[in-house]
Parts: C-alpha cells; structure tokens; sequence
C-alpha cells in the first residue's frame, strides 16, 4: 500500500520545501537591491525611529514594520532574505488554511493552489527582501484576517464567544494590513464572495442568503470604508499625493475615454497574469544550452516538479473531493478566483498603472497571485479527468516557476557580486571624499538598482554627516539629468537633491566623474579633465570632464571602513586592488608608491595581456610613475604592450607621452619610439 500522509502538517512543511527550492538555495549570496538600500541607510543613520520621518512621505503607518524589525535583523543581508522568506511562506500557509476552512471537503485542490501560489512566476523580485518585507506583512495579515473570517462563521453556533473574538482579530488584522500599505485593498472586497459560500452551506434562498452576507460583511465593510476615506480624504502628504487613483477619479470626468483605458489595462494585465507569464517561462530565449547555469536550472526544474508531483499524489485527501459535488466547487472557485485576479488588481488599475509597463511593475501583481492560482486549479479539475494527470500538470508548472525563479535570483545574486566589487573600489580609490560631493556616472551602474540606491549605498561605505539627514554624497546619472543642459552644468549648478526626509546639497563642480561597466569587470575609473581620450567613453561622460575634481578625494582613511555586515569583508587584493590604490597615489604624485604597486602587481602576473589586467588605460597611472621614476625601459615596455592589446588607446597615449617628453630627466629615444610606435602626430 502507498504511504500517504495528511494534510495538517504536510502541507505546510511541503510549502516550506518549494520556496526553499525556488527561492532559498542562492540566499547566502544575497545582498541588497532597489527600494532595500535607503531603509538599510535609515535604520543604520537614524535608528529605527527614524522610519517614522521616512514613511511620512507616502505611507506614514508602515513605518511599525522595520520599527519592529530593524532592530532584529539589522543590515546583514542574509537575515532579511531568510525574514522575508518565512513571510512567505506564512502568506502561502495562511492562504492554504483559509481555503482548506472554506472548502474541508476540497483541501486537495485548496492545497494544490497553495503551492502555485507560492511560487506563482508574475512577481520575480523576491530577493529585494528589505522592501518586500512589507508587502509580505501585509499579504500574511490579510490572509490571517480572512481565514479568521472563515473559521469565525464556522464556530458562531458551537461557540459563540470565539466567533466574536476571531472576528475582531480579524477586523484588526484587516485594518493594520490597509494602514500599512494598500495593495492588498482590492482584495477585502473578495469577503463576500466567500460569506456566500460559506451561507450557501446552510441557507437556500437567494434573498435570505443576501441579507446574510451583507449582515457578516458589515463589520469588514466599515473597516475598508474608514480606510479608504481616510487615504483619499483626510491623509495629508509633505508632496505631492503619493498612488493617486487618478483613472478612477477620471471616470468622474471623463467617464467614456476612461473606461475604455481601464478595460485595456485590465484585459491586457490579466492575459499576462493567466497566459503570458506562463508562456514566457519556456520562451525560446529561456533555453540555452550551451549555458551550464541554464542546463542547471532546468534540471532544478524537473527535479522541483518530480519532488512536488511525488508529494501531491501522496497527499491525503478527503473522499468528498471525488464525489459529485466537484462541479459546484469548479463553479464556485472558478468565480472566486476570477473576482480575486481582478479585485486584487483594482488598487493598480485605478492609479492607471500596470503589470506589464515598468521595471519593477511586477509586484503589482502580487495581489492577483491568489486568484490566478485558484482559478487554474479550477481549470484543471475542470478539463482533466484523471486526478494523476491533474497532479502532473500541477507539478509540472510549479516546476518551471520553481526554475525561473533560480535563473532570476542568479541574475540577483550577481548584481550583489558588481555591487560589492564597485562600493570596495570605491573605497580604495576613495579611503575619504569631501562632503558635498556628488558621484557622476552616465547611467545607472547595476540591475535591480537605481540612482537613489546607489546614493545610499554610497553614503552607506563612509562615516555619516551630520546631521544624518544631510547626505554627504550623491550619485546623479549625467544622461538622465545632466545631458541636455550641459551649459550650465560646466559652469557649476547648485544642486540640492531631496529624498523623503534625507538631502544632499552640492554643486557639479564638485563632482567625481566615474566610469564603471561591470559587464566587462572593469575596474572602477575615478576620471579627470586629462581622460578625454580614453577609449569606450560615453559623450556625456567626455564632456562632464571639465568638473572633475579630484581634490574632492582625501588620501587619509576614513575613521572607519565600509561596514562589514553590508559589504562583507575587505575583497582579496587582486588586479583591481592595485590599480585603484596606484590611481589614488597618482592623484598626490607618490610616484613611489605606484612604483611599489605596479612591481607588485607584476610579480603576481598582471599584465596587458592578461584577461584580468587587459584594460589599457589603467596601466597608465603605472607608466607615467615608472617613467617619472626614471624606469623608461618599463615605461615603454607597458606602453607598447597596452597599446597592441588595445589600439585605440593611442590618443590618451599619446597626451601621456608628450607631457612625459618634456620631464627634464626624459629618455629621447623611449619618448620617440612609443610615439612613432603608437601613431603620435
């Protein structure tokens, strides 16, 4: 006889194996991304107090979260990630219960949406785990609220003392859940959809069953109303009125063309939630096989779905779900579920927004991941006729979710690599930068990013200013800000750049103009005026060049070094290591030092024809130290080298080796053949 087991504990332990599998296996390689950065730079600057100024902005009641939890887990990465993740799995647990008391007599099917659920693939950016923290909270207090609803109206007539104490748990979880964020709002209004059901059970008649629910939902009812009111009426912004529903008040005006741009997005998001999301799972350009990590993934996906697949079928479950009352359920769940998708969504639509327009827009549907679920397994049971058919299918789709989301949290884990590397080099080339002083860089640095993360995480390597809230430091991308009013950004612009309730005050003749493309592991480049001519530059960076200014650079160290529980510790010193500290040293003019370096860095095997060290331009701070330092044999020998392996260094050559011709001591003959070599006019 087959070992089965029953579903109180083993669903819950089974959740918890598939996030595991799908989100845990790259946790310890995890940093921070995104919206993560400025609440580390909070916590750390102003304690956890300081959540309270932060949130003021847009959602002044969230701050409780990392008031909370701060504290706890402070700004280690990995303890964020492993938090969120168990919220998870408390949404996913949760939502399991509430189906299971729904429905006891489907809990295989309520089951079966629990693990879509968890890993449905429309939200990918589960590794911003500081931000998510929230959503998170919220989704496993709503859960928690309407689970109590559904286990409240099934004990009102045994035990009517913990029918009113769970509703009021309840009604308090749903209230704290909306104050603290409001994406699960559309969600409330699925209440009287499962009162129906539940009724249903003991009442028939269409009227009486009506009066019924609307009696039950009352209590919920003025909770969302007293929410809503006080968002849209009475809670006033520092700013501008932060996720406006500026398409629902449109429809007032404009009810015609507005109507029709919410149908659009609607039908739009939720092909994408049902299909595309799916589809894009074995997307031509998701099979590489010549890609090693790729072969992985999906050999991680066929052993996810086997594992799942192996578990559901051994899953115990109650003969009812086989007898013919399994059509009523479809009905019904295939109406929840649908309702679900599109209440979960109403918060988004009507601010005009959309899953599929945006960078990080996928966690709008976060609110629709029950729904779609519910609705699936609706359809499985409804076009599939045999139960291990069904339960191949399920396990197939959590399979693919389940490798998705390992490619993605690669691509994550990667970011956190290029992260670490540029903060580490920035310190070394960089030990202490004035304050006031504002990074410059054509573009954004990293995925899963932005400007003000990487502001935060820059003002996060150095000791804080004082006050905390006035930022010594700033990262502007010169593209996006700076590109079509160069003019003025040449002559010095005040700068004063306010975010929430931190500032930076500056002006761009205060800058460091950095170059820095991780795609290739390139070292960081802290340019000045005299790198006009290095190759691969982009134009907005050559032209900002005027306004750097290394003088903002202090070659003492600061008082501390870059917090180990964020950065990890100091990297080993390889290539990159020595081109920074020999730049910094180029700066003051200890030509010593980089002469130190540079035989260092020799004797480790660096060289221009070295993949690791075959960048041209960062061999020039050695050249010109070994030439000033009277070693013209290296100088030349460098030079020639650095050229072959990159020709079009010829220019910033060139400009070198004429300044070098004109050293008192200088070597006639080097300066003519690396010239004449080169192809200096």
């Amino acid at each position: 006889m087959k070992k089965t087991f029953g579903p109180r504990y083993a669903v819950p332990i089974g959740l918890l194996g598939v996030l595991i599998l799908s989100f845990g296996i790259f946790i310890p390689w995890l940093g921070f991304y995104w919206d993560d950065w400025p609440v580390i730079l909070t916590g750390r600057l102003l304690g956890a107090p300081g959540y309270w100024a932060f949130y003021e902005y847009d959602r002044p009641i969230s701050a409780w979260t990392y008031v909370l939890t701060f504290p706890l887990l402070g700004s280690t990465p990995i303890h964020w990630h492993i938090f969120t993740l168990l919220l998870r799995w408390g949404t996913a647990a949760a939502f399991w219960w509430t189906l299971a008391r729904l429905w006891p007599a489907h809990r295989r099917e309520a089951a079966w949406a629990a693990f879509l659920f968890s890993v449905y693939p429309v939200f990918t950016q589960q590794p911003i785990s500081v931000a998510y923290s929230q959503h998170w909270t919220c989704y496993l207090l709503f859960f928690l609220s309407l689970g109590a609803m559904v286990e409240a109206w099934r004990s009102q007539r045994s035990r009517p003392g913990r029918f009113w104490l769970l509703t009021g748990l309840a009604m308090a979880a749903s209230l704290l859940q909306l104050l603290t964020m409001e994406y699960f709002a559309g969600l409330e209004l699925l209440r009287p959809f499962l009162l129906w059901v539940l009724i249903a059970e003991n009442v028939k008649e269409r009227r009486a069953k009506a009066a019924a629910v609307l009696r039950g939902w009352l209590p919920y009812l003025l909770v969302l109303a007293g929410f809503t009111i006080w968002r849209l009426f009475f809670l006033e912004f520092p700013g501008e009125a932060a996720n406006s529903p500026s398409l629902l008040f449109r429809m007032f005006s404009e009810p015609a063309a507005a109507g029709l741009r919410f149908l659009e997005i609607a039908l739009q998001d939720i092909s994408h939630l049902l299909v595309g999301v799916w589809a894009n799972l074995i997307a031509p350009d998701k099979i590489d096989l010549g890609d090693r990590f790729n072969l992985f993934s999906w050999g991680w996906a066929v052993f996810t779905a086997a594992a799942v697949t192996l578990f559901l079928a051994r899953l115990r479950t109650t003969p009812a779900g086989e007898t013919e009352e399994n059509p009523r359920w479809v009905r019904q769940a295939l109406v929840i579920g649908t309702a679900a998708v599109a209440l979960g969504m109403l918060p988004v639509w009507f601010t005009d927004r959309q899953i599929i327009v945006g960078t990080y827009s996928n966690r709008f549907g976060l609110a629709a991941m029950p729904g779609a679920s519910l609705a699936i397994v609706a359809l499985v049971e409804a076009v599939i006729g045999k139960k291990a058919q069904r339960i191949i299918l399920i396990g197939l789709l959590i399979g693919l979710a389940a490798g998705a989301h390992v490619r993605t949290a690669n691509d994550y884990r990667w970011s956190w690599v290029r992260q670490t590397r540029f903060y580490w080099h920035l310190y070394w080339r960089a030990p202490q930068i004035q304050p006031g002083t504002a990074i410059m860089s054509d573009g954004e640095i990293f995925p899963f990013v932005g400007l003000y993360s990487t502001a935060a995480g820059i003002n996060l390597v150095y000791p804080p200013g004082q006050p905390p809230e006035q930022l010594p430091y700033w990262f502007y991308s010169m593209g996006r800000e700076f590109k079509y009013n160069m003019p003025e950004f040449k002559a010095g612009m005040p700068l004063e750049t306010t975010f929430r309730n931190f500032v930076f005050k500056g002006n761009t003749k205060d800058s460091l103009v950095i170059y820095h493309d991780p795609s290739k592991n390139d070292c960081l480049a802290v340019l000045s005026p005299k790198d006009f001519n290095i190759p691969n530059l982009p134009a907005v960076t050559r032209e900002a060049l005027s306004n750097a200014n290394l003088s903002r650079i202090l070659p003492e160290p600061a008082a501390s070094d870059p917090p180990v529980e964020i950065f990890g510790p100091e990297p080993e010193h390889i290539w990159c290591y020595y081109y920074e500290k020999a730049s910094l040293s180029h700066q003051t003019g200890d030509w010593e030092t980089v002469v130190e370096l540079g035989d260092q860095a020799r004797g480790l095997g660096y060289a221009p024809d070295v993949d690791d060290s075959d960048t041209a331009y960062e061999w020039l701070p050695f050249i010109e130290a070994y030439a000033r330092s009277d070693r013209w044999p290296d100088a030349e020998q460098l030079s020639l080298a650095a050229f072959e392996e990159e020709p079009q260094i010829n220019g910033r050559m060139c400009d070198l080796w004429e300044e070098l011709a004109n050293l008192p001591q200088a070597d006639t003959g080097a300066v003519q053949r690396v010239r004449q070599n080169v192809g200096c006019p």
